[in-house]
């Protein structure tokens, strides 16, 4: 590990915020659901070549061939994940993950964590691949920041030295999933936002995608590499020991799991869902651990095989969502293999307990109904033509004003009544949708790898509202906060806002 300070400046007369607050994953709150409530979001503007700025424009930070690592801004500071491929600091060459940390006023670079790369683990997989930058988002509270490097190492860093002007930020403790806990992640070789997984935070307690997986093969379920390390780990936020861990999926993984837990607040009881690799959401109790209820998001009678296109069972790489009581989500798979058939769901888990699928299968392989099952509603196809059918995503979906929008990995945009289920519309944008959605002050935004942003009105009819253009692809969320939208692009960040003319 190697940290470093560059250009720091007094950060005290910049800090615009209240300590502690956090825009993570488009949203401002655990329930994953990116929606922001601040008005007059930007509509149009223009790129521009290295040192200029572009239309709309406020700052730019250009820092890299690779960020995806979705933007937080808190306490006067915008955090972002990426690799090493053009060093700032000559203390730390080399391929590296890194979590950068720039001045939200200007664009300054302050600060960044960098992690050597793992070396390629035994047999054909690897778990850190060259390159690769950091995916998922951190989570800041009160002075405090928490992420998972490209080593899987559990990280806490006291931010207030840096947001004060006083010095770098201060590791406060690690935990290293692999030398402690013994995992064995798996790394995809075209990583996107958040599919090696972020954590999540509820009072003292920190949650932990761990990527533990099952080697790679043909067909069909398998064993995790190593069954007792576990999947999702709950860590006391202020220490990083382990409060409780959960194997449930260690005898049945497909690869690996790669979405985030969803902490899901009800007034009966705090839980904890997260899409795990075997094809199932789990519910735990976010205290103990108790499982608590399972979601098979398959149909009993699918096979598991592996590969692009066909009837086959999926597993959700996108993190789950809570809106009104329910909890959103679609089906997914690594970039390298997201084409094919896809499914939207909404269950309710709420007083549920126990396997609440939609079906039930005895040992005779029989499928019935099941009477318990938490299923509100799903989508996967009105008709034969390609519009009419959900794909793949990789993206979570977004809820406001009853309507729900999701992307698919075919380019297409789906609006939903999020009750319901009902569809209203679909649109084939022509991009590569990947990056999570975010709506504010009723548009939807949706970053795409072709660097366009297609910009729609939230409404139950369809309505194209500007299309602006990045030079480089966007895999990231995008994240309006306090009058700014801020667009990272795999080379580099973007704060865009209305500027007087």
């Amino acid at each position: 590990m190697r940290t470093s300070l560059i250009g720091l400046a007094i950060l005290v007369a910049t800090v615009t915020c209240v300590v502690g607050e956090d825009w993570r994953m488009g949203g401002r709150s655990g329930n994953r659901n990116p929606v922001s409530p601040e008005k007059n979001a930007p509509l149009d503007w223009q790129d521009a070549e290295k040192s200029k700025l572009g239309k709309n424009i406020r700052w730019a930070a250009r820092f890299a061939n690779r960020a995806i690592g979705g933007p937080v801004v808190a306490d006067g500071l915008v955090w972002v994940g990426t690799n090493n491929w053009r060093p700032r600091d000559p203390a730390a060459p080399g391929d590296r993950g890194v979590l950068a940390c720039f001045r939200e006023a200007d664009g300054e670079f302050l600060y960044q964590y960098t992690s050597p790369r793992l070396p390629p683990s035994a047999g054909s997989e690897r778990t850190d691949w060259p390159t690769g930058p950091l995916s998922g988002s951190p989570v800041t509270e009160e002075n405090r920041i928490w992420f998972i490097t490209n080593r899987r190492e559990v990280v806490c860093l006291d931010t207030n030295p840096l947001r004060t002007g006083q010095g770098p930020a201060r590791e406060l403790w690690k935990v290293d999933l692999i030398a402690q806990l013994g995992v064995i992640p798996s790394s995809p070789m075209m990583t996107d936002f958040d599919n090696l997984g972020s954590c999540a935070i509820h009072r003292d307690w920190l949650y932990v995608p761990t990527g533990n997986s099952a080697k790679l093969k043909s067909e069909g379920l398998h064993p995790a590499t190593n069954p007792k390390a576990p999947s999702l780990v709950c860590l006391n936020k202020r220490t990083g020991e382990i409060v409780w861990q959960d194997y449930s999926d260690r005898h049945g993984m497909y690869h690996g799991a790669h979405s985030s837990p969803l902490v899901i607040e009800a007034a009966a009881s705090v839980q904890v869902a997260h899409a795990q690799a075997d094809g199932w959401v789990r519910g735990f109790d976010a205290g103990t651990g108790e499982l608590l209820w399972s979601f098979d998001t398959n149909h009993k009678s699918d096979p598991w095989t592996f590969g692009r296109s066909g009837r086959r069972k999926r597993v959700v790489i996108a993190t789950p969502v809570h809106a009104n009581g329910l909890v959103y989500f679609g089906h997914g798979d690594l970039t390298e293999f997201s084409s094919g058939p896809g499914r939207i769901f909404c269950i309710n888990p709420a007083g549920k307990r126990g396997d609440i699928s939609a079906e039930l299968q005895d040992e005779q392989g029989q499928v019935r109904p099941n009477p318990n099952s938490g299923l509100v509603w799903d989508f996967a196809r009105a008709g034969d033509a390609k519009s009419d059918q959900m794909h793949l995503c990789g993206s979570s979906v977004a809820i406001e004003s009853g309507l729900l929008i999701a992307a698919d990995h075919e380019g297409f945009v789906h609006c939903f009544d999020a009750r319901t289920g009902q569809r209203h519309w679909v649109f084939n944008s022509d991009l590569e949708l990947r990056g999570n959605i975010l709506i504010v002050d009723g548009k939807v935004y949706l970053p795409s790898v072709d660097g366009e942003v297609l910009v729609l009105e939230l409404s139950r009819t369809f309505k194209v509202l500007s299309r602006p253009s990045m030079i480089n692809s966007i895999e990231s969320p995008i994240v309006y906060a306090k009058g700014t939208l801020y667009v990272l692009t795999i080379e580099g960040l973007y704060a865009i806002a209305v500027m007087p003319e």
